[in-house]
């Protein structure tokens, strides 16, 4: 068997051998990419809520870093707990801004609640 040859099949063997280390598959047999964002980090805390004469902003401590564009839609969550859906109208490395789309009866969005990328599962 030539050198070349011998390079190659190692060169395989070693892919196949990374690619099969790879936790790509979770415990249900989906990958694991499925159930996560889009994004490494795809939530953030919110800062503060603005009040404005018209609508009220949603300032998010997350920005571009967390993966928070502009025209992407919110979850609002406390203690795994919908509160609300906001759109981002603005993003930057560190801040984001929303509007509020939906709140949840009774309630209101408070400092440190977790804005999530709201995604969609296919099943």
């Amino acid at each position: 068997m030539s050198s070349r040859s011998q390079f190659c099949k190692a060169l395989i063997a070693g892919l196949m051998a990374a690619a099969t280390a790879l936790p790509c598959l979770g415990v249900d047999g989906q990958p694991s990419f499925v159930k996560e964002g889009l994004y490494v980090a795809n939530a953030a805390p919110v800062a503060e809520v603005l009040a404005g004469e018209k609508s009220d902003l949603v300032v998010i401590e997350g920005g571009l870093s967390q993966g928070l564009r502009r025209g992407m839609i919110c979850c609002i969550e406390r203690n795994n707990r919908l509160v609300a859906e906001v759109l981002i109208i603005a993003s930057h490395p560190n801040r984001a801004a929303a509007l509020i789309l939906q709140i949840a009866r009774e309630t209101t969005i408070q400092p440190g609640d977790i804005a999530r990328i709201k995604t969609f599962q296919n099943s």
